[in-house]
């Protein structure tokens, strides 16, 4: 004899156990993921905002560098942001109650905001000043050939080839190596 209601109530048991280990295995995954799109979003956020393109020459070519593949990340980002709030969506469907630590969505949009306001400024700025950056670095770059070419002169008319007088070949690779670090 098989109490059939018995039996039903044994697998709704299981069906409800591993509905929920689901449920909490997807909702940590999801609540990892978020932290880290947070942080990186957030660390990208304030990179933007303390960086400048009135710095050094340097720094306006590592900023050009880091705004570009920061511009590169966007739609990937965009696409990110929105499975993040596609799996909030289905864990609320689900009634899933979040444990503690969690990060949650509208912190996330909400740091998402502000780094799409300080990247479109920056993005504004950048396309307006583009013509004074491309000036500032052809400028730049013609100062370094000319000290270049003024190393390669001195270094082709002074070069040591005997070793008569060690004191002026000494004092010819001093000069040289000072302009040198100048070039550099």
């Amino acid at each position: 004899f098989v109490d059939y209601s018995m039996v039903q109530a044994k697998i709704n048991n299981k069906y409800d156990a591993w509905h929920k280990e689901i449920m909490n295995k997807f909702a940590s995954t999801l609540n990892d993921n978020m932290k880290i799109f947070y942080n990186k979003v957030y660390n990208c956020r304030t990179t933007l905002e303390n960086s400048s393109l009135e710095n050094t020459q340097t720094d306006v070519v590592s900023f050009i560098t880091e705004f570009q593949e920061t511009k590169r990340n966007i739609s990937a980002w965009t696409q990110e942001l929105e499975g993040y709030k596609s799996g909030k969506l289905i864990l609320d469907k689900q009634r899933f109650r979040h444990a503690g630590d969690t990060c949650n969505i509208e912190m996330v949009e909400s740091e998402w905001a502000k780094f799409h306001k300080i990247f479109s400024k920056r993005d504004k700025a950048m396309s307006e000043q583009i013509p004074a950056i491309q000036s500032r670095i052809a400028a730049e770059s013609e100062v370094i050939l000319n000290r270049i070419k003024e190393l390669e002169s001195y270094w082709g008319g002074k070069k040591p080839v005997r070793s008569d007088n060690t004191n002026e070949a000494l004092s010819t690779i001093s000069t040289a190596e000072g302009m040198l670090k100048r070039v550099k």
